[in-house]
């Protein structure tokens, strides 16, 4: 199976799952290619959430829009006031080759929780025809214990092997 892992992350907490994630999958014998999304502008946390929770789509540097090759895409975000980063909103919506494809969520999250997040980055993909198998929310402020990396292990072998 071909996978694409593709994250943003500010801090560096959600980029350290992506990694986790796209090891997991090549462990198991997958192609597995991962990328960040990277956005024109930095701006900082005021407009950040703001603009998240308006769902803004951030202009991002070019990157991995069209994901027609790959079996299953993964696509990973921060919470940004119970909302996906805007970078990951101006990915999706650079997204071609998406329909009909799998696609899995995960989000990492400081307080609260994912569940909103990961709701509204379900929406965008289905929007855009993807058919969206699974999601993880993990909480980062949370060393990166055994749970954590049991729950990304989980994560991968269900989308590995279709269980969903």
């Amino acid at each position: 199976m071909k996978v694409l892992v593709i994250y943003y992350s500010q801090t560096g907490k959600t980029k350290r799952i992506a990694e986790e994630i796209a090891k997991d999958f090549k462990a198991a014998g997958n192609e597995a290619k991962l990328t960040s999304i990277e956005p024109v502008e930095e701006k900082d946390y005021t407009t950040n959430v703001r603009e998240a929770r308006e769902g803004t789509e951030a202009k991002i540097k070019p990157t991995v829009s069209d994901v027609s090759g790959y079996d299953l895409i993964c696509v990973g975000t921060p919470v940004w006031s119970s909302s996906p980063a805007t970078p990951v909103n101006g990915y999706i919506a650079s997204m071609t080759g998406i329909k009909d494809k799998k696609a899995a969520c995960f989000a990492t999250y400081g307080g609260g929780s994912a569940a909103s997040t990961l709701e509204k980055l379900r929406k965008k993909l289905e929007e855009k025809e993807a058919i969206v198998v699974d999601t993880l929310g993990i909480d980062s402020t949370r060393r990166f214990s055994e749970d954590v990396r049991q729950s990304v292990k989980d994560f991968v072998e269900a989308n590995r092997r279709g269980s969903f």
